[in-house]
């Protein structure tokens, strides 16, 4: 019986694993994914834009070319051909389509009925938590930290 019951704990613990989870998120989400945020009724020919502003002066020239290479490289990354088909090809790269001066803004646009839609609403998702991802793990490191410092000095030897 004992035996019985260590398989049955040995069997769950591989279902809730790392290994058993899938490699790729499954393509069924995707449509649920676009129909949040674009109507069903959506012609092909809409234009989805993505708008970044960014506020501020003084903005460091290198972290905001590694932003935006970012959000190529994730533009890429999500398009259906994947990353590598996506930096070797000439057409269908994401482009800015507008600057605006006055303040910082870039204004990126595809069209709905185009295949990089998909790869256009994850983009936004994406940065939009961004901000919270950072956040959300910095307030952890910074946890860690504090939680390391009480060790030591719980564990440092009395004087």
């Amino acid at each position: 019986m004992p035996n019985l019951e260590r398989r049955s704990r040995e069997v769950s613990k591989k279902e809730v694993s790392l290994e058993s989870l899938p490699a790729k998120v499954p393509q069924s989400l995707f449509p649920e994914i676009e129909s949040a945020f674009v109507p069903p009724d959506t012609p092909p020919s809409a234009v989805l834009e993505l708008v970044i502003t960014v506020e501020g002066e003084n903005i460091p020239t290198r972290e905001f070319a590694m932003y935006l290479a970012l959000v190529d490289r994730l533009y890429g990354r999500f398009s259906p051909e994947g990353l590598a088909s996506y930096a070797h090809r000439k057409h269908g790269r994401l482009k800015i389509g507008e600057i605006h001066k006055s303040e910082l803004e870039i204004i990126f646009r595809v069209f709905y009925g185009q295949q990089g839609a998909l790869a256009f609403i994850l983009l936004l998702i994406f940065l939009r938590s961004l901000p919270k991802m950072i956040k959300t793990t910095t307030e952890g490191v910074k946890n860690l930290a504090e939680a390391y410092k009480g060790y030591e000095e719980c564990s440092a030897p009395l004087k």
